[in-house]
């Protein structure tokens, strides 16, 4: 009895520094989330007695016998492989960069498609940061995308590639995956919410590493960033972006 109260005692210990190391590694992260607006469409289904999104791959025109392609909010309807109901969580490819989502009531990606295939997020408080974490996805295929960043003393830098691969995790491609959370599921209905029973193929978001301080721009204050598509799939959605902080930027804004 005593033998197995000690082992009881241990396991309990053993869970709560394994939880303490989640919680460091959430409220420690040194690449945060960066609060913006901009974002233009909600694909998301929340969890809630009425729950609406957009078509993620076909927001424009879908023909009338197409799924309604989305995401969904964890919980919703018991499923519990939806985006996370906190909207925040850790980067499974990188613990110590933290991602934030908008609210799923709201528009919660800026979603780039062929009719429209640049966008633009505001940064709240403008900053300067010496490495940026892209967290995306596309729809119908894997997307080439653009990024140009805008500082506050009027210029812009180059063009910067970012590759975004498809949602679907089993999809062929060339790309590099980087994936930051993935096991997701999706709805397939046609108008509202249905669950798509996806098997061991599933859903997921990726990020791309933007480095700022070797071309030089980790010293600039970002206003804004904007987005163009190029080749590829159908749609390309960025969810979130989070970076790291130049040191002279945290220094000015204490």
């Amino acid at each position: 009895m005593k033998l197995r109260f000690k082992r009881t005692c241990l396991l309990i210990i053993l869970v709560s520094v394994a939880a303490g190391r989640l919680q460091v590694h959430a409220s420690d992260a040194v690449f945060r989330p960066l609060a913006l607006t901009g974002w233009n469409t909600d694909v998301v289904f929340e969890n809630a007695a009425s729950p609406a999104a957009t078509s993620f791959d076909h927001p424009n025109q879908r023909p009338s016998d197409y799924p309604l392609y989305a995401w969904f909010e964890s919980g919703l309807q018991d499923h519990a492989d939806g985006l996370p109901a906190s909207r925040r969580f850790a980067s499974a490819a990188n613990t110590n960069v933290l991602f934030e989502l908008q609210p799923y009531t709201t528009n919660n990606v800026l979603l780039l498609t062929d009719g429209k295939p640049s966008g633009k997020v505001v940064l709240v408080e403008p900053s300067a940061y010496r490495c940026l974490f892209i967290l995306a996805a596309a729809g119908g295929g894997d997307s080439t995308v653009n990024l140009q960043l805008h500082f506050s003393d009027g210029k812009d830098s180059e063009p910067i590639a970012c590759q975004v691969p498809d949602w679907w995790t089993a999809s062929e491609t060339r790309l590099t995956r980087t994936p930051a959370i993935t096991g997701l599921g999706r709805s397939n209905g046609k108008q509202g919410l249905e669950y798509e029973d996806h098997g061991d193929d599933a859903f997921g978001l990726y990020q791309s590493k933007i480095d700022l301080t070797t071309p030089g721009l980790h010293a600039k204050t970002i206003r804004s960033i904007s987005f163009k598509k190029g080749s590829g799939g159908v749609t390309a959605g960025i969810f979130a972006i989070s970076g790291e902080r130049s040191k002279s930027s945290d220094s000015a804004t204490r």
